[in-house]
């Protein structure tokens, strides 16, 4: 039932992404900014990755900088080619030259996962596989899928583990977002780096992108941030209760949803993949308005 419903499921659009700036797709420039041990094996693994055709799987949490990588990656590797973020199902019919993206393949439904190895194994010489997913050894995915992925992955360590080299991150991000706006880079005065890792919210990458985008938004010409300007910010991004609760609901729904789709609709796998009682897994259905329909 479950490899049915995958095979019936619209593929989704194939996009085309950006290459990441200018400083992305020199081939001489680094893909992590810093000189922490792990960062400079990761630059390593990525080096090394550029190199091989066989598909890289690259793990971390969200927003320690997977899509980067991956983007990385490609410009190295294959810069006149498409770069194509891929979520569902697998493309039908001939993609060309192009490095094919797969972003939290571990969070597809089983029966996906399923899809992908059988069209990973076929896939034509002239696409390169990159796939993201939080861990190397996902729960509840496809064994066979990920043991193949396993060839070669690279690890993308999280902020926190890389603290030592907040003011080089923060410096990177800033110049990508002036590429991007065509402006020149943010320049911080006395305080506003340290203002802004005071901020424990700020636990990854993208979210100390998403701080320097508000102040490159609100930058004024050739002064630079301050420690008060960058605590306002770090502020302004904070998440509140309402926020955490609101993604803490969205979380649990997807979830849920994940672990129907993977047990084929059937409550009792369900229920053993959630650690939950049945009638949990019930209440749970009635809280998100999700209707079972024809599924027992």
């Amino acid at each position: 039932m479950q490899e049915q419903r995958a095979r019936q499921e619209p593929a989704r659009p194939v996009r085309t992404l950006p290459s990441g700036g200018a400083h992305l797709a020199d081939a001489a420039s680094e893909a992590f900014a810093g000189s922490a041990p792990l960062v400079r094996r990761l630059r390593e693994q990525l080096a090394s990755a550029a190199a091989l055709r066989c598909p890289v799987l690259i793990t971390g949490e969200p927003g320690s900088g997977r899509t980067r990588a991956a983007r990385w990656l490609h410009a190295q590797a294959a810069p006149r080619a498409q770069f194509l973020a891929l979520r569902g199902l697998p493309p039908r019919g001939n993609v060309g030259e192009a490095t094919l993206f797969l972003p939290d393949l571990d969070e597809a439904p089983l029966a996906v996962q399923g899809e992908w190895r059988a069209w990973l194994a076929s896939a034509p010489a002239s696409v390169r596989a990159i796939v993201s997913a939080r861990a190397a050894w996902p729960n509840d995915s496809s064994f066979e899928l990920f043991a193949e992925l396993r060839r070669f992955v690279v690890q993308v360590p999280a902020l926190r583990e890389r603290r030592d080299d907040f003011a080089a991150i923060a410096a990177d991000i800033a110049r990508e977002i002036a590429c991007e706006l065509a402006a020149a880079p943010l320049a911080f005065g006395a305080g506003a780096l340290a203002a802004l890792e005071r901020a424990p919210w700020i636990a990854s990458a993208a979210a100390l992108r998403r701080v320097l985008e508000q102040l490159a938004a609100g930058a004024r010409c050739g002064e630079p941030v301050s420690a008060a300007e960058a605590s306002s910010a770090a502020e302004a991004q904070r998440p509140n209760v309402a926020t955490l609760r609101e993604q803490a609901l969205v979380r649990e729904r997807e979830e849920l949803l994940a672990a129907l789709a993977a047990a084929g609709g059937n409550m009792a796998r369900t229920a053993r993949r959630l650690g939950r009682s049945r009638a949990a897994v019930y209440r749970l259905l009635a809280k998100h308005g999700i209707a079972l329909g024809a599924r027992r």
